[in-house]
């Protein structure tokens, strides 16, 4: 017999006699669900303490550019001269300025009363921090655009740890300095950069980095700071990063070519003498 209600459970041996009826207590099914309980609780206190969600990086199609050579893949504070920084508030407003020396040893963008990005004008960005400083209490950062082309400079990511475009050497990806994600927040790597006379981009290096805080990033009174690592390769002294043709313009070129080479033959044709 087996007493599903009580709190003692109760089994029987049927048909073997002499055997003494087994008692267990408490019973199988009190313990089972006492283990249970504790489970799920500690679960749901797993849950409760994880943050929502973790910082996420991606790559995403956009347009490829060309560089004609990397001139530095040590790249320090001062050398991000150009670098064009925009940045997107929760209350519509934006704000875009181009890299430079903002004083006090520092370069980089500062816009008074809403935010100022900066690292050490002789800083190397190889695995030093740079810092986010988002003023007021009111202010909410949605994201921040970094687009190297009119440095022009590039991001070089992290690639397995492997070297990927030979003369950008080892890179490394947007990474939260001393400090947790609590902003979910979403890197996108767009714009791919291929080296002048290759044959594609190998996916390791690109022209532009959003960052994007989907929980949006307060400020307070007196500066809210967040403090990032990404490396930077300089492309040589001179060059360029140009938007590599889309297969499309390139017909059209050739078409333009065709048709006005056929109509300045035909004004030739019909300026020259006639035969007698």
């Amino acid at each position: 017999m087996l007493e599903t209600g009580g709190r003692i459970a109760m089994k029987r041996c049927v048909g073997q006699p002499g055997v003494p009826p087994l008692v267990i207590s408490p019973s199988f099914r009190d313990k089972a669900m006492t283990l249970i309980k504790s489970v799920r609780l500690a679960a749901a206190a797993l849950v409760l303490a994880a943050p929502a969600s973790a910082q996420t990086l991606q790559n995403a199609v956009g347009n490829a550019y060309y560089a004609p050579a990397i001139g530095n893949f040590s790249t320090l504070g001062n050398d991000l001269f150009g670098l064009l920084i925009s940045g997107r508030f929760s209350d519509g407003q934006t704000f875009s300025a181009n890299w430079g020396s903002i004083g006090s040893g520092l370069s980089g963008v500062d816009f008074a009363g809403r935010f100022r990005l900066s690292i050490g004008s002789t800083t190397n960005t190889w695995g030093n921090p740079f810092t986010l400083t988002v003023f007021g209490a009111a202010n909410t950062l949605e994201s921040l655009t970094l687009s190297g082309a009119s440095g022009p400079v590039i991001f070089d990511r992290t690639f397995g740890n492997a070297v990927g475009t030979t003369q950008s050497q080892l890179g490394r990806d947007f990474a939260f300095s001393g400090m947790s994600d609590a902003w979910n927040t979403l890197i996108t790597y767009r714009n791919a950069v291929q080296m002048v006379g290759s044959g594609g981009p190998i996916g390791d290096i690109y022209e532009t980095m959003v960052v994007e805080f989907r929980n949006g990033l307060a400020g307070t009174a007196g500066g809210r700071d967040v403090r990032f690592t990404q490396d930077f390769d300089n492309i040589i002294t001179g060059g360029l990063l140009l938007p590599v043709p889309e297969p499309s313009a390139l017909l059209l070129l050739g078409t333009g070519l065709t048709i006005g080479f056929v109509v300045l033959r035909g004004r030739r044709l019909s300026l020259a003498p006639a035969k007698e």
